[in-house]
């Protein structure tokens, strides 16, 4: 993947946006660990889910746990990717709610 380059506005200012790759992958979120793959060579993704999670970057072994991942509030980060993490690991916060959400591949706009 290139390296992310900056959109431009009129005056030839660098403006700080993000190009969302066509490749979603779908998370679930529920009351035990699942694991999803991140897209294949993404630096950075956006993760966007619908509940109150617990996240972890990893392995396809990964496992989440509320204590041992990252608190993860409902709604939209980006991230970049861990050196040698392939897969993200998610589970209910609270350990009642399911939802859902997805993970994409953040790029630069190359204009």
């Amino acid at each position: 993947m290139a390296k992310p380059k900056l959109a431009t506005d009129i005056n030839a200012t660098p403006m700080q946006m993000a190009e969302l790759a066509d490749d979603a992958t779908a998370v679930t979120v529920g009351l035990t660990s699942s694991v999803v793959a991140i897209p294949s060579g993404a630096e950075a993704v956006r993760v966007a889910l619908s509940v109150d999670s617990s996240i972890r970057f990893g392995l396809v072994s990964t496992t989440v746990t509320t204590s041992n991942g990252h608190y993860f509030p409902k709604g939209v980060e980006p991230f970049v990717v861990p050196n040698g993490a392939t897969h993200i690991a998610v589970i209910s916060y609270d350990g009642s709610s399911t939802g859902g959400g997805s993970v994409s591949t953040i790029g630069g706009y190359d204009n």
